[in-house]
């Protein structure tokens, strides 16, 4: 109780206002990206996404996109960036996965894969995984890069909000043959980025082997 006495006026009168601000520029200037690189853009964002999401500024996006989707009908931006990062953390993870020869991380490792591609949910990737172990999360940008240049050049489009995982294809709509080709890039090149690129495994505890 006294914590939160102590915390909840630094954060309401400090440090919220102070990452709605930051977090307004950071959309801004990546609207501007967009409208200057164009598809190529999405593949951007999809890299940036891990620390975006680490800051706590990933919800400044979605009244963007909101905004997107009831002027111009659709979400050509952020919508698929969102996607496709989580399907490079679920790639990733299956990746370390397949190269840990420590079964506990191994287990942990599926487990985020599939929460990350099919619930998109990415935070035990991330934290859990990937920036555990340092240079997965090399192969998250670079997976997420791809697979969101592979969708801007494609032209995907998201018509309706829905989550970010492989479930939300469907509202894709005309374009879901792009963004299913774009997350199969994703996945493959971060899944093999991880394997290549490699990361100091977490020694096995002999008890629990043992056990």
């Amino acid at each position: 109780m006294c914590t939160l006495g102590v915390a909840m006026p630094i954060v309401v009168i400090f440090l919220a206002p102070i990452g709605a601000i930051a977090g307004n520029y950071v959309v801004n200037a990546f609207q501007w990206v967009y409208s200057v690189a164009g598809g190529f853009a999405v593949g951007i964002l999809a890299a940036l996404l891990p620390f975006i999401i680490m800051s706590g500024m990933n919800m400044m996006f979605a009244p963007f996109m909101v905004n997107s989707i009831a002027t111009l009908g659709y979400d050509a931006f952020f919508r698929p960036a969102f996607l496709l990062h989580n399907m490079a953390e679920g790639g990733a993870c299956l990746g370390v996965a397949i190269r840990t020869k420590n079964k506990s991380i191994r287990t942990d490792a599926i487990s985020c894969a599939i929460g990350a591609i099919v619930s998109g949910v990415t935070e035990p990737a991330i934290y859990g995984i990937n920036l555990r172990l340092k240079k997965p999360l090399i192969a998250v940008m670079i997976g997420a890069g791809v697979g969101g240049w592979v969708a801007g050049s494609f032209g995907a489009r998201a018509f309706e909000m829905g989550y970010s995982s492989i479930l939300a294809i469907p509202i894709f709509e005309s374009t879901m043959l792009a963004i299913t080709v774009a997350i199969i890039a994703t996945i493959i090149v971060s899944l093999i980025m991880t394997i290549v690129i490699g990361f100091k495994d977490i020694p096995v505890n002999k008890e629990e082997e043992q056990k």
